[in-house]
């Protein structure tokens, strides 16, 4: 036999959604696999319609993401109409071959003889049914929802489309999230590097290289402008001062006519005078001694006593050498082969020992010697619990013998199978008394602790006292269960008014209050009866939290006699319906 799953979706409003499983048994040639339970998980809200199915065969579930939809008008509040009843069975699938004989069931009443059957030949055990997958399509809000079955009897599949729904309420801000980690450094900023240069009569500074950044390096020789670097020297800031109107006798017209100011302090201006010199006789002579040094050494530098010069293949040997290294190598401070031969990696030109060998202290390799092969003296042996050992330890030669330990005896796997096969505490004889009594048996009710069970028929049959009390606090059918008559012009339910019809009973204007849940705790489904028996007219109104629900609003009532119907349908929640006016 195979396990098919038809799954029946009913769609009922306030955003819920009903699945019904109704697992179908299909004959197949083989015996029947084991029955598989397709179980309802999680239901949860998403952006994105899916579902799921967990666990294998014969148990899985199904669980199921359903998105909210746009959230629509808010309608008129109906009243809360009845569960409606449940599907329709499936149609029976086709009849199968006649499978093996199953167990002898209890005999039941003779029937009438049938035809003889064929017998028919014993078949394979057929696979268990399972539902290996299940996919979910988002649809418009509003459509119909639509399930698809497919795969194999074997191996279900199945394809949901779910409507979208209301969109749900704005939910609360969520946590601050926690602080990112820190970003890695950015790349150090250039400076620049600005020189002074002149444009006629005016001096501006230009860009003439960047310094202290990474990365590619800034253009240069922009100029400063009033407000960033401009390409354009007329478009750049002159920071000299303008001429002064002095009236001493250094005035530039008559002193520097050709306006040589600017080149004051170039080389060439420069005269030396009698006590005044560019460079000193010292200086002179030590630059000239200097220079022909270092033409008489062809460019090197000059070697005092303390130093010597050396080849260039001197020079590299040198560089490859670590400061403070010693010429000897101390290998004292190397515990392993490892150690030793990291510390002597590179310290050698030309290695060319083997892995059999090892270096002497002074430096020369030699090959391990061979390790003698040694003797075992002595071979112990313990055993484990319900065994014992004898003849341990062996030294020399000799027998070790394992036997059962006292109370301890080894048994064949068919003896161990029928041992799994029997419960914890069976008897191992047959029994041998029933309720203490021995021979020919006879039990009363007493024995098998029945002695409170009374032998009566059905229609006689008592009821408890808890039922009894139940039942007297259950209304008379067709009767209310009391009138409350109020005369005054104000009135507020209380819990004893539950199931009666309150009577406002007054030639003036007056009012019903239906109090909060939390000072009056009428039950869910809790009924109440309004008749507006005077001439005054009779407002019914909530205290504070209580919401009414009526038709376009209205809580009065219409007319002497008029009368309504309140029902608790939520915690401050009432619905009325009658004779209402605005």
């Amino acid at each position: 036999m195979v396990l098919t799953s038809p799954i029946r979706i009913r769609v009922i409003p306030q955003r819920k959604m009903r699945i019904r499983v109704v697992p179908r048994l299909i004959p197949t040639d083989g015996k029947d696999g084991a029955p598989n339970v397709l179980a309802i998980g999680t239901v949860q809200g998403g952006d994105t319609a899916a579902a799921s199915i967990t666990g294998s065969s014969p148990s899985q579930v199904l669980n199921l993401v359903l998105p909210k939809g746009d959230k629509g008008d808010k309608g008129d509040p109906g009243p809360h109409g009845e569960e409606g009843p449940a599907g329709a069975q499936g149609d029976q699938g086709p009849k199968g071959d006649k499978g093996d004989t199953g167990d002898t069931g209890p005999k039941g009443d003779k029937g009438d003889k049938g035809d003889k059957g064929d017998k028919g030949d014993p078949g394979d055990v057929g696979p268990s049914g399972t539902i290996t997958g299940a996919t979910a399509t988002g649809l418009a809000a509003g459509a119909a929802p639509t399930v698809t079955l497919g795969g194999t009897p074997q191996a279900r599949t199945f394809a949901f489309g779910i409507p979208k729904g209301d969109k749900g309420d704005k939910g609360d801000q969520g946590d601050v999230g926690p602080k990112g980690d820190k970003g890695d450094a950015g790349d150090d900023g250039w400076t620049p590097v600005f020189a002074v240069v002149a444009d006629g009569d005016r001096y501006v500074q230009q860009v003439v290289d960047w310094t202290g950044g990474t990365g590619t390096k800034p253009t240069t020789g922009q100029y400063v402008g009033p407000s960033g670097f401009v390409s354009v020297i007329a478009n750049a800031v002159n920071i000299r001062g303008a001429s002064g109107s002095g009236t001493g006798d250094m005035l530039a017209s008559v002193y520097d006519p050709a306006n040589k100011a600017g080149d004051a302090f170039a080389m060439d201006n420069m005269v030396e005078g009698t006590d005044t010199k560019i460079m000193t006789a010292a200086e002179r002579a030590a630059i000239s001694a200097n220079t022909a040094a270092r033409h008489t050494h062809s460019n090197k530098a000059i070697l005092d006593g303390t130093q010597q010069s050396f080849t260039t293949a001197l020079k590299n040997k040198l560089d490859g050498v670590e400061t403070g290294a010693d010429k000897t190598p101390d290998l004292s401070g190397f515990a392993t082969t490892a150690q030793l031969t990291a510390g002597l990696s590179g310290k050698f030109d030309n290695p060319t020992g083997t892995t059999s060998q090892y270096i002497r202290g002074d430096g020369s390799l030699a090959t391990f010697p061979a390790i003698p092969a040694g003797t075992v003296t002595s071979v112990g042996l313990s055993a484990p619990t319900g065994f014992t050992v004898s003849g341990s330890p062996v030294t020399g030669s000799g027998t070790l013998t394992f036997a059962y330990a006292s109370g301890y005896t080894g048994f064949t796997t068919t003896l161990k199978n029928k041992l799994d096969g029997i419960e914890t505490g069976a008897q191992v004889n047959t029994v041998t008394s029933v309720a203490g009594k021995t021979g020919a048996v006879t039990l009363a009710k007493g024995d098998v602790g029945l002695g409170n069970v009374d032998n009566t028929s059905d229609a006689d049959k008592p009821v408890s006292s808890a039922q009894a009390a139940a039942l007297a606090g259950k209304e008379t059918l067709g009767e209310q269960a009391g009138i409350n008559t109020q005369t005054g012009t104000a009135y507020t339910l209380a819990l004893a008014d539950k199931g009666k019809v309150v009577e406002m009973n007054n030639g003036s204007a007056n009012t019903l209050t239906i109090p909060a849940n939390s000072d009056v705790a009428f039950p869910v489904n809790s009924r109440v009866d309004i008749v507006q028996y005077g001439a005054g007219q009779t407002t019914i109104t909530g205290a504070s939290g209580v919401v009414i629900y009526s038709s376009d609003g209205n809580t009065k009532l219409n007319k002497q006699y008029s009368g309504a119907t309140l029902y608790k349908r939520s915690t401050n929640g009432w619905v009325l319906i009658g004779d209402l006016v605005a």
